[in-house]
């Protein structure tokens, strides 16, 4: 068994498995099929995600909702770079929304903002194309720092 039955949003590179499993972000090496030891491989990448929204993994990056002290009420989008797991940490990148669906070259993001609507953030640069009209909604929460490349 690779992941358990708890398991949810699962995504697949060449080389990872990951997850989210009630609060955290897991990933599992896939060599572990081999072995038949993937239970015994897991590794916890990132604690409070807010429990059934969306984590998705494009080239070398991966994006998820987590919140600050209340997974029903505050909302931040994360960003990791899965070139450098397991030394580097998820980075925030807008406050107040949730991640959506990455770019296939993962150099954009779709978030859900609560203040600005539906967006498309261009990650590397910082830039947003707003897809939805919104009464005075503008994505002001933008909290970026550039992730390595």
């Amino acid at each position: 068994m690779v992941a358990p039955s708890s398991a949810n949003q699962l995504q697949v590179t060449d080389s990872n498995l990951y997850y989210t499993d009630g609060q955290q972000l897991i990933s599992v090496a896939l060599t572990c099929v081999n072995s038949d030891n993937c239970l015994d491989s897991q590794q916890v990448l990132a604690d409070q995600v807010v429990p059934l929204t969306m984590m998705h993994v494009r080239n070398d990056r991966l994006v998820y909702t987590a919140y600050a002290n209340n997974p029903n009420t505050d909302r931040i989008v994360m960003l990791l770079d899965l070139t450098c797991v397991p030394d580097c940490q998820p980075q925030p990148i807008v406050n107040n929304a949730m991640a959506g669906l990455l770019s296939p070259d993962g150099d954009y993001l779709m978030i859900d903002s609560l203040d600005a609507g539906v967006n498309i953030l261009d990650i590397s640069g910082g830039s947003v194309v707003y897809m939805t009209h919104t009464l005075g909604g503008q994505l002001q929460t933008v909290i970026f720092t550039s992730p390595r490349r």
